[in-house]
């Protein structure tokens, strides 16, 4: 048997392995049916194959206005491998334009490095991509991160309220985003221009992710046109001592409602 054929046999035995095999495992199945000796350093949990171990730090989804321009600073940090410095290839993957990167960077070896990531949201909402740092002379890419930012329109206690007006389709959602400051005391929200018969109601989930709703009886059937809200009020709702940051306002119409397209005017005020 030749050179070749033995790779191949190996390559396929391998490969043969991979169907039943723990994710350990398989890192150790490829790197043994490899054409050459592994690069310098074991895998970091989630890396590619025989790739040398590099983390990255994101911290916690970043939050701005919409067209306006950020930059965050996650660090990076090559744990294994070579110890003199390695260029690392910086990509994104997704997010549009929202998002720009300086390539490449050069990480020392146990040195936390701080990326610039600048973030420029052209709407509200959020926006995401992945994040990829790539050794040229390997044959991994060594790490993939991902990156958020959340715009919003900002809530301002005397300004004047901020009013959003759409469509939202039968058991179908939309989301808008506002920003609270720290310090607000009771944000208020209102929904008005709605077509008689329509069932169509808010839902605001906190900057943590979780619903900002109060937990009482019938508050998950707040419909507008739709037993009169269930003892919850769908018209208006204000929420007491609120989380600083990005808060979500989900409008949704509910799957029983009799109007296949369902306006609505939603207003956000702060005090």
């Amino acid at each position: 048997m030749t050179d070749v054929q033995e790779r191949c046999a190996r390559r396929s035995d391998a490969f043969e392995r991979l169907v039943l095999s723990r994710p350990d495992e398989i890192r150790r199945a490829l790197r043994t049916a490899g054409d050459g000796p592994a690069p310098d350093g074991a895998a970091a949990p989630g890396a590619a194959p025989g790739a040398p171990g590099v983390e990255v730090v994101t911290g916690a989804r970043a939050a701005g206005r919409f067209g306006e321009e950020r930059t965050y600073e996650p660090t990076v940090t090559r744990t294994t491998g070579a110890d003199r410095p390695v260029a690392y290839e910086v990509g994104l993957k997704g997010g549009g334009e929202t998002f720009s990167v300086p390539s490449p960077v050069v990480l020392a070896k146990g040195v936390p490095t701080a990326l610039r990531v600048t973030a420029k949201p052209g709407s509200q909402g959020v926006r995401s991509a992945v994040l990829g740092l790539d050794d040229p002379a390997t044959r991994a890419v060594e790490r993939d991160a991902m990156l958020a930012v959340q715009a919003a329109v900002p809530l301002t206690v005397g300004g004047a309220p901020p009013t959003v007006t759409g469509v939202t389709y039968r058991n179908d959602t939309v989301p808008h985003a506002v920003a609270v400051a720290a310090g607000a005391k009771e944000p208020a929200v209102s929904m008005d221009g709605l077509d008689e018969g329509g069932r169509t109601r808010w839902w605001a989930f906190a900057p943590t992710g979780v619903s900002g709703e109060k937990s009482a009886a019938g508050t998950i059937y707040c419909y507008n046109g739709y037993l009169d809200g269930y003892g919850c009020d769908p018209k208006r709702r204000t929420y007491a001592k609120p989380a600083a940051g990005g808060w979500e306002l989900v409008v949704e119409a509910r799957r029983t409602s009799p109007l296949w397209a369902n306006p609505y005017a939603l207003t956000a005020s702060a005090s």
